[in-house]
């Protein structure tokens, strides 16, 4: 490696910076991405900010699925594309350290096998902790759902539904 890098130059600290600004970013996009999915199931959602997003993100090319688009794959597709540039900053600056002994030793205890034999093999605290947060947000999306249309049902729509079904049987 270069002398230069190894003494903190200006360039290199100014490499240094941009990176944590880039991880930054992808910090508050990641966030804001899952805050998305918390409140979808929401009414606050589908009845406030999708139309709002839908009249604003409204295009010629895409028309409709332009909304759709935005929504699900741009927020994914920038944090792929801002991560390559702060790899390719990271490899450039010469910078291969992960971080101080301290915070190695607490990351250890979360990369330590909790479940070894298992349908899914080895699976470490990180993992599990992942996987234990992905269950309870499906869990609420659709609970949260199946709530939101059982209050959209009234007495009416019942009457009717009893009434066909009761026609269907031939009774």
């Amino acid at each position: 490696m270069d002398s230069e890098v190894m003494n903190g130059s200006p360039s290199h600290e100014g490499i240094m910076t941009a990176r944590a600004a880039i991880r930054l970013l992808l910090t508050v996009v990641f966030l804001g991405h899952l805050v998305k999915w918390i409140m979808m199931p929401t009414n606050t959602f589908w009845l406030i900010w999708l139309p709002d997003i839908r009249a604003k993100a409204y295009s010629t090319y895409f028309g409709e699925q332009g909304a759709t688009l935005l929504l699900y794959t741009f927020p994914i597709l920038f944090i792929a594309a801002l991560g390559c540039v702060c790899l390719h900053l990271g490899r450039k600056s010469g910078d291969y350290s992960t971080g101080s002994n301290d915070e190695n030793h607490l990351m250890a205890l979360w990369k330590r096998p909790m479940l070894v034999k298992g349908p899914l093999g080895i699976v470490t605290g990180i993992e599990m902790t992942f996987f234990t947060m992905f269950i309870a947000l499906v869990v609420w999306y659709f609970s949260s759902y199946i709530h939101g249309g059982f209050a959209e049902i009234t007495r009416e729509s019942r009457i009717i539904s009893v009434v066909a079904y009761r026609a269907h049987l031939g009774g």
